[in-house]
């Protein structure tokens, strides 16, 4: 039966058909690449990195120009209302609360800055367990639940500083979807399995992104205000009337001037981070296509990695014109 011709042709193709199989199961449990992970955590890095420290310098502006402004008008007659303002009164019965006339923007934007860079620091422990999950035989089921329980907090906690509508509504940083997914990759490391994870938080990571945008674009509101409101008091003072010398005019044209270039700066830093988050749910899906996709151009993830080094380097130059 050995030298049977029929016998020796099916033995070939078993043969075959095995090692056709076998690279089949290769191609689904192949070792993951990681360098598009790294490329996506570093990006989320210098994202956390830069809108930080351009925020800072929206804070440091917001209490030199309270500090000046409340002294100038504790000079004139009718100031008493604005040193009033610099005391905080406290609540009966509520022993750590308190309040104020009139919050100065100084005291709210440490919030909205914090609100940011919690829920960027949880971007990067996002990025950090889908590195992990990727590596593999790294986490099991255990430590995957007890991560993304602390992504979720954390998430939490930035939606809540953040003034996000259902901030306690079960928002989440994975899914139930994305999680049952990778139970799945855990257990059996195909690549397919990796993908759903991805997939299937795709729809959160473009909700957050809307959230984020929604966020920064109140944060321009507000500074507008505040512009419309300063550069009307300083137009004021230059209407024609005998009383105001030149010397005096000069000088409240120089304030106007400064408050423009002052305000388009600051414009600048909330438009670089809108177009951060902007280009978040690109970046995230860029990384689920190079999953299966060696050398797949992450042109969204670089580029989310140059809005973090130029929103580091806004606050670099503004810091030097400071000086």
């Amino acid at each position: 039966m050995g030298d049977n011709p029929f016998f020796h042709k099916m033995r070939v193709r078993a043969t075959h058909v095995s090692f056709v199989v076998g690279l089949l199961l290769l191609a689904g449990c192949g070792t993951i690449r990681q360098e598009p992970f790294a490329e996506f955590s570093n990006a989320v890095q210098q994202l956390r990195k830069g809108a930080d420290e351009a925020l800072k310098y929206n804070d440091e502006l917001n209490r030199n120009r309270f500090i000046e402004e409340t002294a100038k008008a504790s000079e004139r007659r009718d100031g008493a209302e604005a040193v009033e303002n610099l005391l905080i009164e406290g609540i009966a019965d509520q022993p750590f609360a308190w309040r104020m006339t009139e919050v100065p923007l100084f005291m709210v934007s440490p919030q909205f800055r914090s609100g940011i860079y919690t829920l960027n620091s949880t971007l990067v422990a996002y990025s950090e367990l889908l590195s992990d999950l990727a590596d593999s035989d790294l986490v099991s089921q255990k430590e995957f639940d007890l991560m993304a329980k602390d992504l979720n907090s954390n998430l939490i906690a930035a939606a809540t500083a953040l003034k996000f509508e259902d901030s306690q509504k079960g928002v989440g940083m994975i899914s139930v979807a994305a999680s049952e997914a990778a139970y799945a990759y855990i257990d059996h490391r195909r690549r397919k399995n990796l993908r759903k994870v991805l997939e299937k938080n795709q729809p959160l990571i473009e909700d957050l992104s809307q959230k984020l945008q929604g966020a920064i674009r109140t944060a321009a509101r507000n500074l507008r205000q505040d512009y419309e409101e300063r550069s009307k008091r300083l137009a004021d003072q230059l209407v024609p009337n005998p009383t105001t010398e030149l010397p005096a005019r000069k000088k409240t044209v120089e304030a106007l001037v400064e408050l423009n270039e002052d305000y388009l700066m600051r414009l600048g830093i909330l438009e670089a981070l809108h177009n951060s988050y902007r280009s978040l749910p690109a970046a995230h899906r860029e990384l689920n296509e190079a999953v299966t996709k060696p050398g797949y151009n992450l042109a969204s993830v670089k580029e989310l990695f140059e809005n973090g080094k130029h929103l580091y380097q806004l606050y670099k130059d503004l810091q030097k014109e400071d000086k």
